[in-house]
């Protein structure tokens, strides 16, 4: 999932999530991924900075474009 210094980043999830606020639910049907898996993509794009958790159990993209 990582790009290289300065490139971004578009993974399916991203590709997915857009640049709204979405919450798990509306990924999972998005993507037809399991709430597990989407967790765990969300969350090493969280640690990556390209995905913040929101308030209310949302997540949003960040950075770059």
């Amino acid at each position: 999932l990582r790009g290289g210094a300065g490139s971004p980043v578009d993974t399916p999830l991203l590709q997915a999530l857009g640049h709204d606020p979405a919450s798990l639910e509306a990924l999972v049907a998005r993507t037809g991924w399991s709430a597990a898996e989407l967790q765990v993509q969300l969350l090493e794009l969280e640690l990556d900075g390209h995905v913040a958790r929101l308030p209310g159990g949302l997540f949003q993209r960040i950075g770059q474009a």
